[in-house]
């Protein structure tokens, strides 16, 4: 998996480094990503200050965190802690 900061893609590559698809599109400055103990991936959408969560199959579930949300400007990391 690759992200396309300019081009606003995930891009799948096989073990050679061939392109094999785009996974998601229509992102904007796509930075970071983190993946949840369920499978599910999170991925940092700079353009609209957003952290978007797909399922493992990369089909859009939500905006886990909302354009903006909290002064959010450019998320360029994902990380994910277990708080206990």
């Amino acid at each position: 998996m690759i992200n396309d900061w300019q081009g606003g893609f995930i891009k799948q590559f096989d073990a050679s480094g061939n392109f094999v698809k785009n996974v998601v599109s229509g992102l904007s400055q796509v930075e970071g990503v983190a993946f949840l103990e369920n499978g599910n991936i999170l991925i940092g959408n700079g353009g609209s200050g957003a952290i978007k969560m797909y399922d493992p199959d990369f089909k859009f579930i939500k905006d886990l965190v909302k354009s903006k949300a909290g002064g959010l400007i450019r998320p360029n990391a994902v990380a994910v802690r277990k708080v206990e």
